[in-house]
């Protein structure tokens, strides 16, 4: 929790968002834990191998 947090934090500060973090925020965080992040990071999240498989990355993105 306190990883994707920090991620999420991150995301806002990138992006130079206002003083509320928003859902894109979460969602860049766990795009970015979920498909860039590695073995690690599913781990972290409690994810298997077989979720991470399924897991594609946002046509929109």
């Amino acid at each position: 929790m306190k990883e994707l947090m920090r991620r999420v934090v991150q995301c806002h500060l990138q992006r130079a968002g206002a003083r509320v973090i928003n859902r894109d925020d979460i969602d860049s965080a766990l795009d970015e834990m979920l498909l860039k992040g590695g073995s690690l990071n599913l781990k972290r999240l409690g994810a298997s191998r077989s979720v991470s498989s399924e897991v594609k990355p946002n046509a929109a993105s």
